[in-house]
């Protein structure tokens, strides 16, 4: 039976999973047996990729991206205004507002 009212594919044998609205719902991680590895915390979360995933805490507006490991544990602090997904041991990162901040790229 459905449980969740979203989930992205699986990646590194985890799935981003939502339950509740886009909004106010929480994002945590399951495996493929459908438990959760890594409970529903976060705000908005991405596939794991490159080991990592990328997730948010807080809103749209003035939440921050940082990145966890398959445990759940935060490795890179949520401190971005947006950040995409690490890919060949780098991520494309914004600091800053959307008028005068700027791209860069992190290591992992």
């Amino acid at each position: 039976n459905p449980q969740f009212d979203s989930a992205s594919p699986f990646s590194d044998g985890l799935s981003a999973v939502l339950i509740g609205d886009f909004r106010t719902g929480k994002w945590g991680f399951i495996d493929k047996t459908g438990s959760f590895v890594i409970n529903l915390q976060f705000d908005l979360a991405d596939s794991f990729s490159d080991g990592l995933a990328l997730v948010r805490i807080g809103d749209r507006e003035t939440g921050k991206w940082g990145f966890i490991d398959k445990t759940g544990s935060v490795v890179i602090n949520p401190q971005f205004g947006f950040a995409n997904p690490f890919s060949e041991g780098l991520a494309a990162v914004f600091i800053g507002d959307y008028e005068t901040g700027k791209w860069g790229f992190i290591a992992r």
